[in-house]
């Protein structure tokens, strides 16, 4: 796949994979729906949230692509969290995203001391590593193409996908101890 710029990774693969690390982003996009998320508002209607990433993921859906994501999360959940699992996941599962959730202690058991970035993989031959600030703002993507590099994460998102927790178990159990 020729690339002009990230978007196309998005736009033109057939197999992406998404591992979130922080407790949280924060997304100038996304300020509006987590306030009323916070003041304790309905889940607004599928229509009104209808975003970028979620007309991407129809077209994805519609050329066969399959778009993952793994959640690693926190001991305690913050607002953000529960934001995220209550409202955000639900449509984004409907929309074809494939999602997960796993414990920072099992990503530390299975894959190393070294502490993991947010990071895709688009068709297993590109890795975009994701630079945040500490307080979740988005500083920019580096693109990883080297075979041994891309390698590396293949190899990370072989060992964690298969122990994340499936979005429907995780909101049954979630459902029932509210964290």
């Amino acid at each position: 796949m020729k690339i002009k710029d990230n978007s196309d990774l998005f736009n033109e693969c057939k197999d992406a994979f998404r591992l979130e690390t922080l407790s949280v982003y924060s997304i100038p996009e996304e300020e509006k729906y987590l306030q009323l998320y916070y003041d304790g508002k309905p889940l607004p209607p599928q229509e009104c949230c209808m975003t970028e990433w979620h007309t991407m993921l129809t077209k994805a859906k519609e050329r066969g692509a399959s778009f993952k994501r793994l959640r690693s999360l926190p001991e305690s959940f913050n607002n953000y969290i529960r934001a995220e699992i209550e409202w955000g996941y639900i449509y984004n599962a409907e929309f074809g995203e494939n999602i997960r959730m796993i414990t920072p202690s099992l990503i530390k058991e299975k894959v190393s001391k070294e502490k993991l970035v947010d990071f895709w993989i688009f068709d297993n031959a590109s890795v975009l590593l994701m630079n945040y600030d500490t307080e979740g703002h988005f500083l920019g993507s580096n693109l990883v193409d080297d075979f041994r590099e891309v390698d590396k994460y293949i190899k990370i998102k072989e060992l964690l996908w298969p122990l994340g927790q499936k979005l429907e178990d995780f909101l049954k159990e979630y459902r029932a101890k509210k964290y």
